[in-house]
């Protein structure tokens, strides 16, 4: 049995990098649609989402409908603009990002955050395995499902196998010796 070609998708030849991953830049962040038809076709898991500009027009970018695995985001220029993140995602990396990131509904294995300069990002660690923040933003920590104190963070030992904060000063404000900056680490 043979099956006629079926053409590519639109926009498709401008995604597809090497058969297994996709960049999606600014002109084509519009096209979420499109753009996961391309990924079940391909069956892609490890997206990047790049160079959002100030001139991107949208306030929301929604990606709840991809079907993928691992998520990188970065040199995101716009600050007005929300961007969902798929609940059924596993790793996310965010380098050099001034929107801000919602994974409110993600219990993600790894996240790696650096220089990420949106809204606070509330972290569920049910699930983390691989944490590391090079931020200067603060995070909110969830423990089964519970909101821990203001500056309160839970690490399960038993899953947790990298856990790096490299600035020190992000957990403990020694220029005002303001104890309530202080970081309560829970093991």
């Amino acid at each position: 049995m043979s099956f006629p070609y079926l053409p590519i998708l639109p926009y498709e030849s401008q995604l597809l990098i090497d058969n297994c991953d996709m960049t999606i830049e600014n002109d084509v962040l519009n096209k979420i649609n499109e753009i996961n038809e391309i990924i079940i076709k391909n069956n892609l898991q490890n997206i990047l989402i790049e160079n959002v500009l100030n001139d991107y027009e949208g306030s929301r970018i929604d990606l709840t409908s991809l079907s993928i695995e691992s998520l990188s985001i970065q040199d995101v220029e716009k600050q007005n603009v929300d961007i969902i993140i798929p609940p059924h995602l596993k790793s996310l990396i965010i380098k050099n990002c001034k929107a801000s990131i919602d994974i409110s509904k993600c219990h993600l294995k790894k996240i790696i955050i650096s220089n990420y300069q949106g809204k606070v990002m509330d972290i569920y660690d049910d699930k983390l395995e691989v944490f590391q923040n090079n931020s200067n933003e603060e995070v909110t920590w969830y423990h089964n499902n519970t909101l821990l104190k203001k500056n309160e963070i839970y690490l399960d030992t038993n899953k947790i196998t990298s856990f790096k904060l490299p600035h020190f000063f992000i957990f403990t404000n020694i220029l005002t010796n303001d104890v309530d900056k202080f970081k309560t680490f829970i093991f």
